[in-house]
């Protein structure tokens, strides 16, 4: 299956308590399916660095028990190619692919990179998704470190939260990979790339295919409104993303995986 159109990072739901809300999940991702090509539980809009292992595991098994054919790209941030490995151990057959960051080192090169991904590609033959960022990771890959992860073969997509929208051109134009923009402000200008992988797709994934796929002044416009109103221009912008969630009635509480009873 080629991927294409929407891809949601999802939000993780959580009891006051801590738990994963299995009947929220179940909502969220009703919510969001008439217009989702995908779900991506475990990134950094579901808070996964801060997610425990069970919460983890909680929230995926959730989400493969409710997207009823849709696929299922788990986020697995975590620091170093082992231990994603062992975090993927009896889980990967139940998914489309998995999602993965460069290692987490603020000193990390590209070459660093690149080796990253080939421990993984040898540790798993799990389908991989390349999130390409800085924020958790400390690295932003350029174009040649991809296309050599690329190389490494099993690459199912890309989702490029670079923020240069010449980076996501040139690799839907040059790696024969389905790429995804990863960065709200930068829709309207990758009618390109294959979809969108934002957290507004929560909200407004309606929105964000428009937004992306027939790019205007007035859906770009609407997508900078949405970011400012639901908060998501900030470090934290999950939060925003639940509280909106739990006004409308989707999900019940907007409590932030390690806070308190967390």
């Amino acid at each position: 299956m080629t991927l294409g159109g929407v891809l949601v990072p999802l939000v993780t739901p959580l009891t006051e308590t801590g738990e994963v809300s299995v009947p929220c999940v179940a909502a969220l991702v009703e919510s969001v399916r008439p217009h989702a090509a995908g779900l991506l539980p475990g990134l950094s809009t579901g808070e996964g660095p801060r997610l425990s292992p069970r919460q983890w595991s909680d929230m995926l098994a959730a989400t493969v028990e409710h997207a009823r054919g849709l696929p299922v790209i788990a986020g697995v941030l975590l620091a170093d190619a082992a231990r994603i490995a062992e975090r993927l151990a009896g889980v990967a057959e139940r998914l489309h692919a998995v999602a993965v960051a460069p290692p987490f080192r603020r000193d990390a090169t590209q070459d660093d990179a690149y080796a990253h991904f080939s421990a993984l590609r040898c540790a798993t033959a799990t389908p991989m998704l390349i999130y390409n960022e800085s924020h958790l990771s400390g690295v932003t890959m350029n174009v040649r470190t991809i296309h050599r992860v690329c190389g490494l073969g099993g690459i199912a997509a890309i989702k490029d939260s670079s923020g240069r929208i010449d980076t996501g051109r040139e690799l839907a134009a040059t790696t024969g990979v389905p790429v995804f923009q990863g960065c709200e402000q930068l829709l309207a200008g990758s009618a390109p790339l294959a979809g969108s992988a934002v957290g507004l797709a929560n909200l407004e994934p309606a929105l964000c295919a428009s937004a992306q796929r027939e790019p205007s002044a007035t859906s770009a416009s609407a997508v900078a409104d949405a970011v400012r109103r639901y908060g998501l221009d900030g470090p934290t912008w999950y939060t925003g993303v639940k509280r909106e969630l739990v006004r409308r009635g989707v999900i019940r509480t907007s409590v932030i995986a390690g806070e308190a009873g967390s």
